[in-house]
């Protein structure tokens, strides 16, 4: 009778919605779709107990609901409003104050480390390890471990503002959330980043660490809105990625999200060296909309991926524009049916080679033209993916995407 009384609440509190949310929450990975779909697919937790079904309004709440990382009992965790970890339980903003450790500041790491004295040496000393000290008491607030068998929706549009999922876990679904990116509040100086150095953060709103069999759907992805400030004449980057995939994940469908003015948004292999993820990384992206991001549309190593039916745009508000599709080492890349808006840019800044050689294009609209992008790199020596159920045609992709990537409506 009270398992019966809760099914009949739950119903009701989702019937003024137009989305219907009743099923929307037990909803599974279609068969077929992308490499998610291999290996018996993604259920996350379509079929969980009644008593298993969470609805939660505040951080607290959130992590009760997903439990340790070892709680692997299916779950289905409703999220009902904003939840802003950037505050505390008391409303109060957390900011640098809160986190960095006795002897640890800004103003001494940017003496210390300033590269006209300190040049192209590794970092080191003791203001470093009180910087690491200082993000590891960030990383506790910021960073939430997903288990296995868990399913995650929002309702209407509701924002995760600050939080980083990370997965290491398999048989995950995250579905219509606004994600607004962490800020990194101890980013690391690296001299050896690029010709003169650069910053570094950590932070995702997704990071997938090992997982396997992930669909990641209809969600918003963008940063904060914060002050543009440099140190050492480079900007003082606080991001890092959006969606990141590494250190041998497998099996993931990325579909209908929006990804938006951000710099490295997605990042599929961590390293050149990590030879272990040879085989693995195999992610199907597909009807996203990618807005205004600079780099890493996605940037990818060793992954085989399937990329068709996004768009791509990028107008005069993103001058720093570099690339969207990274050919990185060992990368299998088969791109078809996308279409491509860059202003003042040509089909050439669409692709970029790193480390790696094979990527096929076919049937991309590129600035409203079939492009033969192909011709510049050497095709993959492999059939056409066939894990899809409708390949739109490439006329249609920019009103397809345009009207249904994001939160639904």
């Amino acid at each position: 009778m009270k398992k019966i009384l809760f099914l009949l609440i739950l119903m009701l509190s989702f019937v003024s919605f137009s989305v219907d949310y009743n099923n929307l929450i037990r909803e599974t990975l279609p068969q077929n779709d992308g490499y998610a779909s291999l290996n018996g697919g993604v259920s996350g937790g379509a079929n969980a107990d009644s008593k298993n079904i969470y609805r939660v309004k505040t951080k607290k709440e959130l992590l009760n609901a997903l439990g340790s990382i070892g709680n692997n009992v299916e779950k289905i965790i409703v999220i009902e409003n904003d939840i802003d970890f950037t505050i505390d339980s008391n409303g109060n903003k957390l900011d640098v104050s809160n986190y960095e450790v006795s002897g640890y500041n800004l103003k001494d790491y940017l003496k210390e480390y300033n590269p006209d004295s300190w040049g192209k040496n590794k970092i080191s000393g003791n203001l470093e390890e009180l910087r690491k000290k200082s993000s590891k008491n960030q990383e506790k607030d910021v960073v939430i471990d997903i288990p296995s068998n868990t399913t995650i929706v929002g309702l209407e549009n509701v924002k995760l503002i600050g939080v980083n999922f990370r997965i290491s876990t398999n048989n995950i679904i995250i579905r219509n959330i606004h994600f607004i990116t962490p800020l990194d509040l101890f980013p690391q100086w690296d001299p050896f980043d690029d010709k003169t150095g650069n910053w570094n953060s950590q932070y995702d709103s997704i990071t997938i660490k090992g997982g396997n069999n992930i669909w990641i759907d209809h969600c918003i992805f963008e940063d904060s809105k914060t002050e543009e400030i440099k140190y050492f004449g480079r900007k003082y980057e606080q991001h890092d990625g959006l969606v990141d995939i590494t250190d041998g994940a497998d099996n993931i469908t990325v579909s209908y999200n929006i990804f938006r003015n951000h710099n490295k948004t997605m990042l599929i292999g961590s390293s050149d060296n990590k030879k272990s993820d040879d085989g693995k990384l195999k992610v199907t992206l597909h009807h996203n909309y990618f807005y205004n991001i600079v780099q890493r549309g996605p940037r990818v190593r060793y992954g085989l991926i399937h990329i068709y039916n996004n768009y791509y745009k990028n107008d005069n508000r993103n001058p720093d524009y570099k690339y969207s599709l990274g050919v990185g080492y060992n990368s299998k890349i088969y791109a078809e049916n996308n279409v491509v808006d860059l202003e003042n840019k040509g089909y050439e800044s669409f692709v970029k080679v790193f480390n790696g050689k094979y990527i096929t294009l076919i049937n991309n609209l590129v600035n409203g033209k079939i492009e033969n992008v192909y011709k510049n790199y050497e095709s993959l020596d492999i059939q056409a993916p066939s894990l899809y159920n409708k390949m739109d045609n490439v006329n249609n992709v920019k009103d397809n995407v345009s009207n249904n990537a994001g939160i639904f409506k």
